[in-house]
């Protein structure tokens, strides 16, 4: 069951503040407003104004269709309160057509494996040293340059591999 307090703390907070967000759907920046909320949602003003003063709960589908169109890390812990870990990247950041961008990242990324190889290799032996150590948070210091570089990798060949296939159609 939603904390109900929260929810309308969260849609007071959103709504007062009047922030410039990037509207995920209609791909430019709008004024957050309550007006704004209403059309993304669904619901009506007075729905809007209800949800805020607590006469009414907010249903979870509400910040469903708020959180399609912006996101906010505070909708998912509203979604999915238990969630302890989880990631969000910028699809439109991540994404390197250039011929340079493939071949720096497929090779980090070899490197990448490398290490964590020899990590799985250090840990295989069961015993820890200063050396193990080490290895280990030089690791855990580089996987999320790793995981970033990785989706990136990932989204920009699937974005070079649409762009030849639409080239290779017109032709």
């Amino acid at each position: 069951m939603q904390d109900m307090r929260s929810d309308v703390e969260l849609l007071v907070h959103l709504t007062d503040d009047c922030p410039v967000v990037f509207d995920r759907v209609a791909r430019f920046n709008v004024v957050l407003t309550a007006k704004v909320i209403a059309r993304w949602a669904d619901r009506s003003l007075q729905t809007i104004s209800d949800y805020r003063s607590g006469k009414t709960n907010i249903p979870i589908e509400f910040w469903r269709r708020v959180l399609e169109h912006y996101f906010d890390a505070r909708i998912i812990q509203l979604l999915v309160p238990d969630c302890l870990y989880w990631e969000a990247f910028d699809p439109g950041r991540l994404v390197n057509t250039a011929p340079s961008f493939f071949k720096e990242a497929v090779a980090a990324e070899g490197a990448h494996h490398e290490q964590m190889k020899m990590v799985a290799e250090i840990l295989g032996d069961g015993r820890v040293d200063e050396i193990d150590a080490s290895s280990i948070a030089k690791f855990n210091d580089a996987y999320m340059e790793h995981r970033t570089r990785d989706i990136a990798l990932h989204r920009s060949i699937n974005a070079a591999y649409t762009c030849a296939r639409q080239k290779a159609g017109a032709s």
